[in-house]
């Protein structure tokens, strides 16, 4: 399986690939990582997306239009970090059959978690009015 790692070599590449979660994708198969600090380009990811089967996307990332998916004819999966793929995902991928996994549910989890720890905090602290506008 050829995967490609589309999110660029920045400081929030680091804080979702932590090193074990790296070690895992790199386990999978041959995978390549966008090594530059910028996102690619439309034209980037064209030449970037033969060969791929999975395409691991991000916040910034171009969009998967229809011109990417000339040259992308092994590709059967796109994964998102982020929640919505609205922007990073056109029609032309649904129509092609193309899967797409998000992180929505995990991302509403965490949001989930982090107001119940500051609700944890705030409560006996009588603050309940502030948390709750």
């Amino acid at each position: 399986m050829n995967v490609l790692v589309a999110i660029p070599d920045t400081e929030t590449r680091a804080e979702f690939f932590l090193p074990q979660l790296h070690e895992r994708i790199e386990s999978l198969g041959t995978v390549s990582w966008n090594d530059t600090e910028n996102h690619y380009s439309e034209s980037a990811l064209h030449e970037q997306i033969p060969g791929v089967d999975v395409l691991v996307t991000g916040w910034g990332c171009p969009e998967v239009t229809k011109s990417v998916l000339a040259n992308a004819e092994d590709l059967q999966l796109i994964a998102h970090t982020g929640g919505s793929v609205a922007k990073y995902v056109s029609t032309a991928v649904y129509e092609a059959g193309i899967a797409i996994i998000s992180a929505n549910g995990v991302i509403e989890d965490i949001e989930r978690l982090e107001r119940d720890e500051s609700l944890e905090h705030e409560i006996p602290r009588n603050q309940w009015e502030t948390m709750s506008r």
